[in-house]
């Protein structure tokens, strides 16, 4: 059922891309053949709550490449922690995410877009693993100002006891600049 909801929020974006650049009149050029660097922190709630866990916190770093005004290829990887809301396991205060992602960014407007992201996810404290990770988001980009903030729902596969995965409902605020155009 989460791969099915995955595939579905992909084509919903896919099929608004193309809507957008339908009724665009490509009047301006800000984005095309550019990469982008940004950085900042991560806030979310538990969407599904384990009792032993109320939040998550964390920082990622996102390469970006667009090869178009309206698409962008994404690069990503941070950490992210979840601390423990009451002694569960003795020994263990959080746990530790490390998403390593590979995503699509696309606009339906100049300035808001749709995306998705999937990759692996190194636990990395607890039940040490590596799993599936995916994030859709819905989010606002001025890159004349440097300020990309999202909401997102962020799904980490992971097994343990009676836990299957844990999924992050929150937002992500991030500094964006360009790299450089046509390549670094």
């Amino acid at each position: 059922m989460k791969r099915l909801n995955f595939y579905f929020f992909l084509a919903v974006a896919a099929l608004f891309v193309q809507n957008a650049r339908a009724q665009s009149n490509n009047s301006g050029v800000f984005r095309e053949n550019t990469w982008r660097a940004s950085v900042g922190p991560t806030f979310g709630i538990l969407a599904n709550p384990p009792h032993q866990f109320k939040y998550g916190i964390g920082a990622e770093g996102h390469l970006e490449y667009y090869p178009n005004n309206y698409t962008g290829i994404t690069f990503s990887t941070g950490y992210t922690t979840l601390p423990l809301s009451k002694k569960a396991n003795p020994g263990i205060t959080k746990l530790g995410f490390v998403p390593v992602t590979v995503g699509y960014k696309g606009f339906v407007s100049t300035n808001f877009y749709l995306s998705v992201d999937a990759g692996a996810s190194f636990v990395t404290s607890g039940n040490k693993q590596t799993k599936f990770v995916y994030v859709p988001s819905i989010g606002y980009n001025n890159p004349d100002i440097g300020i990309d903030v999202s909401f997102r729902y962020q799904h980490f596969d992971y097994t343990q006891s009676y836990i299957n995965y844990v999924s992050l409902a929150g937002i992500h605020v991030t500094y964006s600049f360009q790299l450089g155009s046509g390549g670094f």
